[in-house]
């Protein structure tokens, strides 16, 4: 699960940060990605359409929370989100934005918890689309949008969806399950979601700060890809 959290308040962060960890540990969940942005301009400057929850801050310098969650409406209406704040005034234009909650600092882990339990049955309901992976632990079920990309290596599997699954089958398989214009092969044994691509210097994709090589073959039809996505050049 990829987590972004928007607030420029170091001390809000860090016990959001507590929290999730608390989570995890009390419900047995997934794995969770959290990226920080300390203002409202630098998370939609780098925006990408992999979050599925945004902790937003509303009092920020440069850009507020309302502010920037017009602009993200703009570009993602599905994404949850739940607006931080000192001051319960705002709460009702907040909801304009389509807010799944309303958390008034200090935030209390008793309402936090609530909020994410409440957010985590909808994403399960909403993740019909999601495709069976096969491991020694069993069967996981996982969302196209959470996988940011799937290497071989022999016959094993290796999908990085915050954790690192390991099954086994064919790369093609796979593609096949994937959406396909989401998802683009770099080389013989790696595909990669595009909404997790960060960079392209020569060969190498940065993914999450992994470096993946494009191989020669693919590699046009990638920076196609990314061109097509991104709505401009690489």
């Amino acid at each position: 699960m990829n987590i972004a959290i928007v607030d420029d308040d170091k001390n809000s962060v860090a016990v959001l940060r507590t929290y999730f960890d608390r989570f995890i540990a009390e419900n047995d969940c997934e794995a969770i990605t959290i990226t920080e942005f300390c203002d409202g301009v630098d998370f939609l400057q780098n925006y990408r359409s992999l979050y599925d929850i945004i902790f937003l801050d509303i009092d920020m310098p440069i850009m507020d929370g309302f502010r920037t969650a017009e602009k993200l409406r703009e570009m993602d209406s599905d994404v949850f989100l739940v607006f931080c704040t000192v001051l319960a005034s705002y709460a009702a234009e907040g909801y304009k934005f389509d807010a799944a909650d309303f958390m008034l600092k200090p935030v209390l882990y008793a309402r936090f918890s609530s909020t994410m339990k409440r957010i985590l049955r909808k994403l399960d309901k909403s993740s019909d689309d999601s495709i069976a992976i096969k491991t020694n632990y069993g069967v996981k079920y996982v969302s196209p949008s959470r996988i940011a990309y799937v290497e071989t290596r022999g016959h094993r599997l290796y999908f990085h969806a915050g954790e690192t699954l390991l099954s086994w089958g064919t790369l093609k398989d796979v593609e096949s399950l994937l959406p396909k214009d989401k998802f683009v092969r770099i080389n013989s044994g790696c595909v990669v979601n595009i909404a997790y691509v960060n960079g392209l210097r020569g060969n190498e994709l940065d993914i999450n700060g992994n470096i993946l090589l494009a191989s020669r073959g693919c590699k046009k039809n990638v920076m196609q890809r990314l061109a097509k996505f991104f709505g401009g050049g690489v």
